[in-house]
């Protein structure tokens, strides 16, 4: 251990750095903003469980898809929709809770083609989507049973200032009774928190 002048040891003594390079360091979301829509491009969500409380830092709450124990429930694919408001460098997403029964089964992760084209409405048939990635129970086989944060990386890091969330497929429960087939109980979806990282050179 290394001795200071006045003789006492050194407490930082043999302390190292953190390794940085494979920490994931989650974006500020205070200023995005972020829609939940249905596969005809209206608001979905129930009361209470708005799509923004994926960005409010709380486990406790979180978006849950439109349902009303009816046959009103909006058909599938549903969409997450996120404006980051600058171009920003991503290497991954995480999401938390998707552990319900209405655990998502497959994300889909998207992006405009053209990063400079300001977007109102991202169900436009006028603009182009690029995937990025999918993340799905077959290559994540923990995805629908996530509690805590689960990180899926990138292929590669991309600057994009919009997202896409797609989320084509049922949720995780396969077991539900005839009532809740007929009113389309497995479209509906849930989770508590969505952000994403990227990692310091």
């Amino acid at each position: 251990m290394e001795i200071l002048a006045s003789g006492r040891k050194n407490p930082s003594s043999g302390v190292v750095d953190f390794p940085s390079n494979g920490y994931h360091y989650r974006h500020n979301r205070t200023d995005w903003e972020i829609y939940a829509l249905d596969a005809n491009g209206s608001d979905n969500f129930n009361s209470g469980q708005s799509p923004d409380r994926l960005l409010d830092s709380d486990k406790s709450t979180g978006w849950t898809s439109y349902y009303n124990n009816d046959t009103s429930t909006p058909p599938l694919p549903y969409y997450l929709f996120i404006d980051m408001k600058e171009t920003t460098d991503v290497n991954g997403v995480f999401l938390t809770g998707n552990n319900s029964d209405l655990a998502a089964t497959k994300l889909i992760i998207e992006t405009p083609v053209n990063q400079g084209e300001i977007i109102e409405n991202p169900l436009d048939d006028n603009i182009a989507w690029r995937e990025i990635m999918q993340v799905d129970s077959i290559a994540y086989p923990e995805l629908p049973y996530t509690k805590n944060e689960g990180f899926y990386d990138f292929p590669s890091k991309e600057q994009v200032r919009y997202l896409r969330i797609k989320l084509p497929d049922p949720n995780r429960n396969d077991n539900w009774n005839e009532t809740d087939m007929s009113r389309f109980k497995f479209r509906q979806h849930s989770f508590t928190e969505f952000g994403t990282f990227y990692y310091k050179p």
